[in-house]
């Protein structure tokens, strides 16, 4: 909810990674993405959930085009009822079962 709706052409200007969209995804951790289960896949057939995910896997940075700061891209969808969940990288559950293989 970072841009105007009423107001979007004052919001994004002519480049949408100058955007204050765009500023507010360089603030998050990541984004998660959610598929619905009637497909398709929403997310890939609108405009700014496309530029979300452009920004999130490129990881592209205002100023210099490139590589910033990562950006964990989770992604939630729900298969035969059941709630399936993919992470980047370990949950925090993952990752305390991980330690422990360590330390035992």
């Amino acid at each position: 909810y970072a841009n105007n709706q009423h107001e979007l052409g004052e919001d994004l200007g002519t480049d949408p990674l100058q955007s204050s969209f765009a500023k507010a995804m360089r603030m998050a951790q990541g984004v998660l993405l959610v598929l619905d289960e009637q497909g398709p896949a929403t997310p890939f057939t609108r405009v700014w959930c496309c530029f979300e995910e452009a920004v999130t896997v490129l990881r592209l940075d205002s100023d210099s085009r490139q590589a910033a700061t990562s950006l964990l891209l989770d992604v939630a969808a729900v298969a035969e009822g059941k709630p399936q969940l993919l992470t980047e990288g370990l949950t925090e559950k993952e990752r305390k079962v991980e330690e422990a293989r360590k330390y035992p």
